[in-house]
């Protein structure tokens, strides 16, 4: 038998994980710290990013804890990097089930590069992840500029910040 030493210790593959109650009162610093370890020379961009959506993501994981007894189990990813591949959608929601992968634009509208993009994120982990196999996957494009929702085209919810606890919620009923 092999001798277990530091080189065959799996990397994360995210840059943070944590269930909702300890999400919800994390200090959102020490979140994009830890993401910014995680992506080491981040761009200013990425970092504004980060600190424009983790408090959103966290006001939802607050709400939906408020209403939803079983959302203390629900947990809430960043920068999870898709096996293979090395693309990472910015936050992966695991909700009752379903998997809610979400991806972040400071726009007030939908490119379709856009909406193709959360949608091959929620295509590869619906058809290449198996813990994905027996879970809705519910692919998600939050537009920071908007708020409610748009609609749902090609299979992707198009939605303003404040629409996210919605999502997890529906997730329970």
């Amino acid at each position: 038998m092999a001798e277990c030493n530091a080189e065959h210790v799996p990397v994360a593959r995210h840059g943070y994980a944590e269930l909702f109650p300890i999400f919800h009162s994390e200090d959102p610093e020490v979140i994009r710290s830890q993401l910014m370890d995680f992506l080491e020379g981040s761009s200013e961009q990425q970092l504004r990013a980060w600190s424009d959506s983790i408090p959103e993501v966290q006001a939802a994981a607050g709400g939906t804890l408020a209403e939803e007894a079983e959302a203390t189990a629900y947990s809430a990813i960043f920068e999870y990097e898709l096996p293979y591949e090395g693309r990472r959608p910015d936050v992966v929601l695991l909700a009752s089930g379903a998997v809610v992968v979400v991806e972040f634009k400071g726009k007030s509208a939908a490119a379709q590069s856009d909406i193709d993009q959360v949608a091959a994120y929620a295509r590869d982990l619906r058809c290449y992840h198996r813990d994905c196999e027996s879970r809705t996957v519910i692919p998600v494009l939050v537009l920071t500029r908007i708020s409610g929702s748009l609609g749902t085209v090609c299979g992707v919810r198009i939605v303003g910040p404040d629409v996210i606890q919605s999502i997890l919620t529906e997730q329970s009923n």
